[in-house]
């Protein structure tokens, strides 16, 4: 294998590595709404309508901060690999 395609993908599986927190993001963000719409549900006496939509909401604010932190890491690749030919 050539030696700076190695170096690129040992570099891509280290970012990989350290972005893997991303599991986390999806499980945890949603829970962690639903949890705080449970507690006010609770102090309110309500049914648990807050839990869902706390819940729902934590699931969407998951999935838009995906598709733009997504969005600009992929610019970034591009504006990489235009500079790197531009040489």
């Amino acid at each position: 294998m050539d030696p700076a395609k190695k170096a690129e993908l040992h570099q891509g599986m280290q970012e990989g590595i350290a972005r893997g927190h991303g599991g986390f993001d999806i499980a945890l963000t949603p829970m962690l709404c639903g949890l705080l719409g449970f507690w006010i549900d609770s102090q309110f006496g309500w049914v648990p309508v807050l839990t869902v939509a706390f819940t729902v909401l934590g699931f969407i604010g998951v999935v838009v901060k995906t598709y733009y932190v997504y969005q600009y890491r992929m610019n970034l690749e591009l504006e990489r690999r235009a500079a790197k030919a531009s040489l």
